[in-house]
Parts: structure tokens; sequence; C-alpha cells
């Protein structure tokens, strides 16, 4: 997994918390794979932004999928089952 710099990571997301958009839009690569690890440390980073009461949208991307999903896997199903 990716290094991280979690002081910058901390800063950014409470940054926004208390920025309090009405609305975080994510367009993907959200997490480095589609492991359980990986989205609990998303949902670390975004604990604040929750806690704050602002809605997080999501757009998949690859690296949502990664991990799931073969790589051979034709593009345009890679998202049907979820």
């Amino acid at each position: 997994m990716h290094p991280r710099n979690e002081p910058a990571r901390r800063a950014i997301f409470e940054g926004i918390a208390e920025a309090k958009p009405d609305l975080v839009l994510g367009t993907g690569d959200l997490v480095p794979g589609a492991f359980v690890r990986s989205w609990r440390e998303f949902d670390g980073d975004v604990a604040a932004l929750r806690a704050a009461g602002i809605a997080i949208e999501a757009v998949p991307g690859n690296h949502e999928t990664y991990g799931l999903i073969p790589r051979s896997a034709k593009a345009q199903t890679r998202l049907l089952p979820f």
C-alpha cells in the first residue's frame, strides 16, 4: 500500500469539515484498492465530515474496483454487480 502522509491528510479533511460545504464529491480513486483495510482508512479520513453532517457522494474509479474484478474483465461490465 502507498505510504500515507497522515498529518497532511488529516489537515485536508479537517479543513473541509471546518468549511462546512453542503456536499463533498469524490470523483474516483478514493482508495488504493477495493480492500477492507483501504475502506476502513477512508472511513477514518471522512469521519470528521460525517460528524459535521456534510453529505459525501462518490463516483467510483478504477481503484474502487481493483482487487474485486480481474483486470481482464471487460470495462463496460465491471460495475454491473454493484
